[in-house]
């Protein structure tokens, strides 16, 4: 049996609109235990951009996840399609990305704002250079 999580494995989400864009800031680790509140988050957000905005994910301040994450962030691509835009992963995101080519599904960019105007592809904006290669 696992022990239950601690306050130090804690993951802190935060939302905010940027005009017809959602961008959902993620602090902390993510993970089976931890995960859940991300999994909502990205649904209500591809509900209240409405079909056209941007849901950009800032992962900066990730400091652990795992294949729960990337199931996770899989199912919001396919759902949300080039409209999820992940923005400032942390250097274990992006390591993360790069072992397993998840960077190539997705569309990183080094900042929110480069996030927020991109053309919506992967190969838009400003991406974070080693991600997925």
């Amino acid at each position: 049996m696992l022990p239950p999580p601690s306050a130090d494995r804690a993951m802190e989400l935060t939302t905010r609109r940027e005009g017809t864009a959602v961008v959902l800031v993620v602090e902390g680790e993510l993970d089976l235990d931890t995960v859940a509140p991300l999994t909502t988050a990205l649904s209500v957000a591809a509900e209240e951009a409405a079909g056209t905005g941007a849901v950009v994910l800032d992962l900066s301040g990730v400091l652990f996840a795992d294949s729960t994450t990337v199931n996770v962030l899989l199912q919001a691509r396919a759902s949300l399609g080039d409209r999820l835009r992940v923005a400032r992963p942390s250097a274990f995101v992006q390591r993360l990305f790069s072992v397993i080519g998840l960077g190539e599904a997705l569309g990183v960019y080094g900042s929110v704002p480069d996030a927020l105007v991109a053309d919506g592809g992967p190969t838009g904006g400003s991406e974070v250079s080693g991600v997925g290669e």
